[in-house]
């Protein structure tokens, strides 16, 4: 597999709005930032906290993505 540097193309981030933070697509936003990129797709969340860790436990499992030992008993 590509590293995700390398990739071509991201699908969009998704950012809380009411927080401006990242809840899906760390690693899109650190890739693109590696590969000097401005600009990066995004899809703003429109929930508080806890909905947006809710949101982002099955996007990251879609993705395959192992969650901290810390996070995933957090949202168990």
């Amino acid at each position: 597999m590509r590293p995700l540097a390398e990739s071509d193309s991201f699908p969009p981030i998704v950012v809380s709005r009411w927080a401006l933070r990242i809840v899906d697509g760390i690693h899109r936003f650190q890739a693109a930032k590696a590969r000097g990129e401005a600009e990066i797709d995004v899809h703003w969340y429109d929930g508080d906290d806890r909905s947006a860790f809710l949101f982002s436990v099955p996007a990251n499992i879609r993705q395959r993505l192992q969650l901290p030992a810390r996070e995933g008993l957090a949202a168990a």
